[in-house]
């Protein structure tokens, strides 16, 4: 197992555990019992990272994976529902980022997903559309963070760190 992620809320009966096999399959577990829900394909040559979208919409499980893709998931029916291709690097990180809270009475924008490959950085929008390409890094992307109130994405590659403005165009 390379990665592991928690849903966001009660799946099914209760919280699900992700967890991605460098070998490809990701499996999914019930918190009560440890009983394994679904096991999904994942990536060929392997999964790499996993993300769950944040609750507000329907239950979404995304994977990265070494074949430069991030998938989609239906973990409630362990249904397959899309593919974005990304390249040849692999999809070794992801992130959602949420809308910055609007002002009182306005609605919030959707959450964003984000996913590094090498040193290529792309926002996508739930359906896996690409939303934009962000300028490539200087180097390879080592690690993204999310602000936990939303707007905001910290990227990072070896010398150094990004800060992004998720809601900029975004």
């Amino acid at each position: 197992v390379i990665d592991l992620g928690w849903s966001p809320a009660d799946l099914s009966g209760g919280p699900i555990l992700a967890a991605a096999s460098a070998a490809g399959p990701i499996t999914l577990h019930a918190l009560a019992d440890g009983r394994l829900l679904h096991p999904l394909p994942g990536h060929e040559n392997g999964t790499n990272a996993l993300a769950w979208a944040p609750s507000s919409g329907p239950a979404l499980l995304v994977s990265g994976g070494q074949d430069g893709s991030v998938k989609r998931w239906d973990p409630v029916a362990g249904q397959h529902l899309g593919t974005t291709k990304r390249g040849s690097d692999w999809v070794e990180h992801l992130a959602w980022v949420a809308a910055t809270p609007p002002a009182p009475g306005a609605t919030a924008g959707p959450a964003r997903l984000f996913a590094a490959a090498g040193r290529a950085l792309t926002a996508l929008a739930a359906d896996g559309t690409v939303v934009r390409t962000l300028p490539r890094a200087a180097k390879t992307l080592t690690a993204l963070a999310a602000h936990p109130r939303g707007g905001a994405l910290a990227a990072a590659c070896y010398g150094g760190v990004t800060l992004w403005d998720a809601d900029d165009g975004l």
